[in-house]
């Protein structure tokens, strides 16, 4: 775990995305002057943070269990002159910390898989008021027949994946109104992967091999091969 977070801390994002596809999502909410507070779940080192508080005057709390990425979260928003607007919070997405309907808006770029996202609709709605919103992205098959090894790694990294109309019926079951939905950019993925390979490769220079080096390398493998089988889904949803 040490060497995957190795990589991790030196890469600009923890997982696909981009903030051009952060403000698309952010877009698709109506009345956006009307957020604010919003709380970014599995933040990382905040870039998803740093492009929404670049786009309102909401005030973000930023939560991740890891203190390096928080750090760099508040290194950057003091550069940025967002730290009055931008609270780094260490706290686990399993017990967030706040009371029932705490914000306008919660954010979860590529974090839900962790706690799974049928538990993140059900649990994490308690904390958005009334007719406020969710932004959840999680990875979807684009193929009813992936190839191979593409399935194989999905079963074993995530058996839990889904289907683009999957994820939109679950988010109905639990009450949501779907707002808006895209699949994430394939340059979004290309630009996250390119980053991991340089960094694998850099701590592998240090390190030398590692079982944790080679998982990323499969990882990178497999979504330069069957990159056309996968994606995010990224729903905005209102409660």
């Amino acid at each position: 775990m040490e060497l995957f977070l190795e990589v991790f801390e030196k890469m600009e994002r923890q997982g696909p995305g981009s903030a051009e596809s952060t403000l698309r999502a952010f877009s698709s909410i109506p009345n956006k002057n009307h957020i604010e507070t919003i709380l970014d779940i599995g933040c990382g080192n905040g870039a998803a943070s740093l492009a929404l508080a670049s786009a309102c005057k909401a005030k973000i709390t930023a939560v991740d269990n890891h203190t390096p990425f928080l750090e760099s979260l508040k290194k950057e928003a003091a550069r940025l002159g967002f730290a009055e607007r931008i609270e780094a919070v260490n706290a686990s997405m399993f017990e967030l910390p706040y009371p029932d309907e705490s914000f306008d808006l919660l954010w979860a770029e590529g974090s839900a898989y962790i706690i799974g996202v049928e538990k993140a609709l059900r649990e994490w709605k308690r904390l958005i008021r009334d007719g406020g919103y969710l932004f959840v992205s999680a990875a979807v098959l684009l193929t009813e027949h992936p190839s191979p090894e593409c399935a194989e790694f999905w079963e074993t990294e995530y058996p839990g994946i889904s289907t683009t109309e999957g994820r939109c019926q679950l988010a109905k079951e639990f009450g949501y109104r779907i707002l808006g939905s895209f699949t994430l950019p394939r340059k979004d993925w290309t630009a996250f992967y390119t980053d991991m390979l340089q960094q694998v490769e850099a701590a592998m220079e240090k390190h030398g091999s590692s079982q944790a080096f080679e998982d990323m390398k499969r990882e990178i493998r497999v979504a330069n091969l069957y990159g056309d089988e996968f994606s995010y889904v990224c729903l905005m949803l209102q409660k």
